[in-house]
């Protein structure tokens, strides 16, 4: 017995044969007033103790449900999958964790199980079954312990898709909200790579801007893939979109007459490639 103190007591020994499998403490006096914590553990012929039980209390106040746990943020890290991360639990009688998933818009009881995770101390699950180049989805946790009872679900969250369109010099992105951080998100960062490059931030809007028209390109190829980075207000956690890849058209400016008259303009004819690689 855990007492009001927190001190310790062993109220009983019970042989692993017996029968027994209930105990009533007549010493928790003032129960009404007083919180008892009770648990079980074993030991051997040779006095080496086990392992205990989880703890139950007398105190009716104290939630028989285990907590809320926070879904820290839903990501596409390599734009195929999805990876989830969440709070870890902390219950004494802790189960597994259960992750719930429905594609984002859908009504709330579109939300069905896609994975259980038993070990307390993993936090992340990669859901492969999805579409991230098309589709947001939105996921939340629940943690059930050994008594049969469960949290209430903790928050969505959902995922970025990030869509581009190619126009003549200019590449126009937009995406959706991400959703759902208590904190807000503090800003989107717009990225940009060349292939085979390194990614680069190239602006970021603020949370109500969510389209962004880039018109910085090379004129020499115009190649480019993007994607968008959701930063949480007040901390580091960020979630990714997935990725784009925009291209412009290669485009040929022939000039059809010039002036050579050593006046230093136009005095030569030349092709003036835009966005081209190869001629053949």
């Amino acid at each position: 017995r855990i007492n009001p103190d927190k001190t310790y007591s062993i109220l009983t020994t019970v042989p692993r044969k017996s029968i027994i499998k209930t105990y009533t403490d007549y010493g928790a006096t003032q129960h009404e007033l007083n919180n008892y914590g009770y648990f079980l553990y074993s030991d051997n012929i040779c006095g080496d103790i086990g392992d205990s039980s989880y703890k139950v209390w007398s105190d009716p106040t104290i939630p028989l449900a285990p907590k809320t746990r926070e879904l820290i943020t839903a990501t596409v890290p390599d734009n195929r999958m999805v990876l989830v991360q969440w709070e870890k639990a902390d219950e004494d009688d802790f189960l597994n964790y259960v992750i719930y998933k429905k594609t984002n818009g859908s009504p709330f009881g579109n939300y069905q199980p896609v994975a259980t995770v038993y070990n307390r101390e993993q936090l992340t699950f990669l859901d492969s079954l999805v579409d991230v180049k098309s589709t947001s989805y939105c996921y939340h946790v629940v943690v059930n312990d050994k008594c049969g009872y469960y949290s209430k679900p903790g928050n969505d969250a959902c995922t970025i898709v990030l869509h581009g369109t190619s126009i003549p010099f200019e590449h126009d992105l937009n995406w959706n909200a991400y959703f759902d951080w208590q904190q807000g998100i503090d800003y989107y960062s717009i990225q940009r790579k060349e292939p085979g490059g390194m990614y680069d931030e190239i602006n970021h809007n603020s949370n109500m801007l969510r389209t962004y028209a880039d018109t910085s390109l090379d004129y020499d190829y115009g190649a480019y893939w993007y994607k968008i980075i959701a930063h949480r207000s007040g901390d580091t956690v960020q979630s990714q979109s997935n990725e784009v890849f925009l291209f412009q058209k290669p485009f040929l400016y022939v000039p059809n007459v010039f002036s050579p008259n050593g006046d230093l303009t136009n005095d030569l004819w030349n092709i003036v490639p835009v966005f081209v690689k190869d001629y053949h």
